[in-house]
């Protein structure tokens, strides 16, 4: 008896391997081409010790303390007035109203052990009122 040879069964569907690749590799172009938003904070730093000199004002107006603990912020007035703050709308309200009404510069004494967020907060707020006359006094760890 003549026999025909069998015919081998077929998986159930397309082969998805190739368009899984490609599907990857489009999501792999698509993130390295998409544009992120780089926010960044212009900072003159001094060259010399000359212009870190000239940098320091003699009379401050207004010396603002971010700390670690609670009170967060502290404004202290050339007067010898402190005044605290623990919430951030009450300090914001204080320091623009302060910063309208004297026209000097503005030293910032963030401690170490600070959140930088309540740093970077108080940097937000000052350039969204546009005052550029500010300092950072950084302490040196030992």
């Amino acid at each position: 008896m003549i026999r025909r040879p069998q015919l081998s069964t077929l998986n159930g569907g397309p082969e998805l391997t190739p368009l899984i690749d490609i599907v990857f590799i489009v999501i792999v172009f698509l993130l390295l081409t998409a544009n992120v938003q780089v926010l960044s904070l212009p900072v003159d730093i001094p060259d010399t010790d000359s212009q870190l000199a000239k940098a320091i004002p003699d009379k401050l107006a207004l010396t603002v303390a971010v700390k670690a603990d609670s009170p967060h912020w502290v404004i202290d007035v050339k007067a010898g007035s402190t005044y605290q703050y623990e919430d951030w709308l009450d300090f914001k309200d204080s320091l623009i109203t302060r910063l309208n009404k004297t026209e000097s510069s503005l030293l910032i004494t963030p401690e170490s052990q600070a959140s930088a967020e309540n740093l970077l907060q108080l940097l937000a707020l000052l350039n969204e009122h546009s005052f550029s006359d500010v300092q950072i006094l950084m302490q040196p760890e030992n």
